[in-house]
């Protein structure tokens, strides 16, 4: 799925997010294990419901009322 200019659209904790799966999976890897895991390896896919405060401080400015506000 890299460079295929897709967008992820999920909610967290009550807020809306839009990010370019790239970037994204940048964010993960930068904050989180996730892509070290099993699920990630061998299938190429990861979901939490639960996603940790320091990943979801990374993603703060792909919030869309952040991005509608700006």
């Amino acid at each position: 799925m890299a460079g295929r200019d897709i967008w992820v659209n999920f909610p967290v904790r009550g807020n809306w997010y839009l990010v370019q799966h790239d970037e994204l999976v940048k964010a993960v890897g930068e904050r989180a294990p996730y892509l070290d895991s099993p699920s990630w390896k061998l299938h190429g896919g990861y979901s939490t419901g639960h996603p940790s405060e320091r990943l979801m401080a990374g993603l703060a400015g792909y919030r869309i009322a952040d991005m509608l506000s700006a």
